[in-house]
């Protein structure tokens, strides 16, 4: 095809039936030169021409099975199943951008929703520090209340600790039994500070440690210390009975009988019965018997060991004579009113 310059004027020539052609069937007018308007020319070459191309492009159109209105329709569907198409796509991009999920900007606003999540989480949450104040709340006000209503005797409501909560009693345990000789136990009368006390009922020895004012030197009760005092816990003669020897003490619980002048009668005299003998034999292991659980039910006193004495020791001793208080402390009788019976009132209780 020949080129036509912009200074021939062609109203109706071929370059304008091609271009007219290409937009019937939809193609690209690139190429081309622009058609600038200009006074119409009639010339029968250009006739010629146009109406040969013409010819040529209804023949194209023909031969490809269209006409100039089919490829027109055909055209426009192609160009809109490309603007379907298109639309489709476009439609189909929005709707995947919109079902993005956008996490929240890490902005003032984020912080501030997160920072209120945790104090709300906070406020609701309980911490091993919040359960130990409330604990050592409740003790304290238990231990107060305890005061008051014990009248300041007691902060645990008056309850004993079990011996295996006590520090000396464990040790004791842990440590076992102990077996001392006299000599041995007067070491332990208090006043060795790095020793505890004990002292000695019936050849049990029981810790007091526990009472140093009452059992220590200088005590009320120090003179138990260190020793076996079984005859004074029963006679009450704390000072001249300090002995484990008791032979002798059943006199205390029989009666003493006196002559028509109120003179005592010696006991070596008075034949007393059978059953008298056996009471006061009784009364002696008693009242023995009633220390002994004293110390052993004491929440302060424990049992640690035994004494150990030696063969025969009994018959190297003396015999005591009851002392002065419990003699004073036996019921009178007169002489007339003895039971007869075998024996005397005299042996070991």
């Amino acid at each position: 095809m020949a080129t036509i310059s912009s200074s021939e004027q062609q109203p109706l020539n071929g370059t304008n039936s091609a271009r007219l052609r290409k937009q019937h069937l939809g193609l690209p007018l690139t190429g081309t030169t622009a058609m600038t308007p200009g006074p119409a020319v009639f010339d029968s070459s250009d006739l010629t021409s146009s109406s040969s191309s013409s010819s040529l492009s209804s023949s194209n159109a023909q031969g490809d099975g269209l006409t100039p209105s089919a490829s027109s329709s055909s055209t426009k569907r192609s160009h809109g199943r490309r603007r379907s198409s298109s639309a489709a796509k476009s439609s189909s991009s929005s709707s995947r951008k919109n079902k993005t999920h956008h996490p929240p900007p890490h902005g003032f606003g984020a912080k501030k929703g997160s920072k209120a999540a945790a104090d709300s989480e906070d406020e609701t949450s309980v911490t091993m520090l919040d359960i130990v104040r409330l604990v050592v709340g409740l003790v304290l006000l238990s231990t107060v209340l305890s005061y008051f209503v014990t009248s300041g005797t007691s902060f645990v409501w008056g309850v004993k600790r079990p011996w295996w909560a006590k520090p000396a009693q464990l040790q004791a345990y842990i440590n076992g039994p102990i077996a001392l000789t006299p000599d041995q136990l007067s070491q332990y009368n208090g006043t060795d500070p790095t020793l505890p006390i004990y002292i000695s009922l019936n050849s049990t020895i029981y810790d007091v440690s526990a009472s140093p004012h009452i059992y220590g030197p200088g005590g009320m009760y120090g003179f138990f210390s260190g020793r076996d005092a079984t005859r004074a816990f029963v006679t009450g003669c704390f000072r001249e009975d300090i002995t484990a020897d008791v032979r002798g003490v059943e006199d205390m619980f029989l009666p003493l009988y006196v002559d028509d002048d109120g003179k005592p009668v010696p006991d070596d005299e008075i034949v007393f019965s059978e059953k008298a003998l056996q009471d006061a034999h009784a009364k002696v292991h008693k009242a023995i018997a009633g220390w002994q659980r004293f110390f052993e039910n004491s929440p302060k006193y424990f049992r640690v060991g035994w004494l150990v004495l030696e063969d025969g020791w009994l018959e190297k001793l003396p015999r005591r004579p009851l002392c002065e208080a419990a003699q004073r402390d036996r019921p009178t009788r007169k002489r007339g009113g003895a039971a007869k019976g075998k024996g005397k009132g005299k042996g070991q209780g």
